[in-house]
This record gives C-alpha cells, sequence and structure tokens, in this order.
C-alpha cells in the first residue's frame, strides 16, 4: 500500500468533506493531523521535516493510501517527489470565508487555549505551531496576515504540482471534478459535507453558540 492521493489544501477548506468523499470511495485510510493526537509518536518525522532534514516518507506514511490537511499540506514538494505517481488535491474556499472560519475554530482563543493546555498530545501541538509559523509566522488571528498566508499557499501548489497531477477543487463543486480527476465512476449519492464551524464549536470546544 502507498499513497495514491494526497491533500495539499489547508484545513477548514473541505478537508474532512474531501477524506470522507475519498472513503467511500474506497481510497482509505487517511492520514491527518488527528492521526497525530492518537499517536504522537509519528509527530517526530514531521518535526524534523520542518527542521529540513531528510524523512523517509515511506516509512512514515506506510499504511495509508491518502494523506491530507496539516501537516501534509506543509510538505507538499517532498511528498510530491516521495510519491511520484500520487494525485494532489487542492482544495480551496474564498479566503474571507475561510479566514472567518478559523477565526471560529481552529484559530479561536478556546482551541488555542485548548491545545496550549494539554487538550493534545505535546509532540501534536509542536507540529501544530511548526504549521502557524511557516505559513502566518504564528500571528493567526491577524486577517491580512492570514490572507497573505492563504494565497501564497495556493500560489505556491500550483506553481510546484504540475497540472496533470493537480485538482483544484472547492467541495461545493461535488462529485464530477473529483471523479473525473480519479478516473472513477460518477456517484449518484449527495456528496458528503462535514465538521462545520458549528459542528467544531460543539464537538470540539465544547461551545453551542
Amino acid at each position: 500500500m502507498t499513497l495514491q492521493v494526497i491533500g495539499a489544501g489547508m484545513g477548514r477548506t473541505g478537508t474532512i468533506s474531501l477524506q470522507m468523499a475519498l472513503d467511500s470511495l474506497g481510497l482509505k485510510p487517511c492520514f491527518r493531523m488527528t492521526e497525530l493526537f492518537k499517536h504522537p509518536e509519528k509527530a517526530a518525522d514531521w518535526l524534523a521535516a520542518d527542521r529540513g532534514e531528510e524523512v523517509d516518507w515511506q516509512g512514515a506514511l506506510a499504511g495509508y493510501t491518502t494523506a491530507l490537511d496539516w501537516p501534509v499540506c506543509d510538505h507538499y514538494g517532498k511528498l510530491a517527489e516521495a510519491f511520484p505517481e500520487a494525485k494532489f488535491i487542492l482544495t480551496v474556499r474564498d479566503v474571507d470565508a475561510w479566514i472567518d472560519s478559523t477565526q471560529r475554530t481552529i484559530f479561536s482563543p478556546e482551541n488555542q487555549q485548548r491545545l496550549a493546555t494539554g487538550g493534545v498530545p505535546a509532540e501534536a501541538y509542536e507540529v501544530i505551531k511548526c504549521g502557524w509559523r511557516r505559513h502566518f509566522d504564528g500571528r493567526i488571528n491577524d486577517r491580512e496576515v492570514l490572507a497573505e498566508g492563504f494565497r501564497r499557499h495556493v500560489d505556491l501548489v500550483k506553481q510546484t504540482i504540475p497540472a496533470e497531477r493537480l485538482l483544484v477543487f472547492d467541495v461545493s463543486e461535488g462529485w464530477g471534478p473529483l471523479c473525473q480527476f480519479l478516473g472513477t465512476q460518477l456517484q449518484i449519492w449527495d456528496f458528503p459535507f462535514a465538521n462545520t464551524g458549528k459542528r467544531f464549536r460543539k464537538n470540539v470546544l465544547g461551545l453551542t453558540d
């Protein structure tokens, strides 16, 4: 088993919906940040990559068919080299809507406190902070910095990954572009949409506002 699909999109761009769609097409299991919560020993490879060290990506991602979200999107270039047959999906959304979503969920004060006070393993939190620094210089509540970092990431992915290997995908487009890109039969059931901001705040942060 080796990676077949790699997601280059940041969190809060529909990555969980995409994972559910890929799962339903038989492309699983998936590596994403939550794997580091369950297996914090896996964080060592990602921290090494952030230090610029060589990583055995085949070993680090052994057993997974897909990989999405952070920290995957931080290292898409190295993963493209390590898995030359894999296809890439860059999930995107309106940048202002993305920023609004992050401020209510992953970058909210409540979530920052949860992460900093043991809500996730310390090793995983270090990986998370590496991503914050890489894209936003750690300034995850500065809208201008977030917009610039988001747009820069999207542009760099498009410049780095050959067009024939890359699908730029808004999950609101549904099954059509995804199935065509993957060469699978068009699905007749509704495309899965999951992990709305309200659901994140309720299930992860315990808030009902």
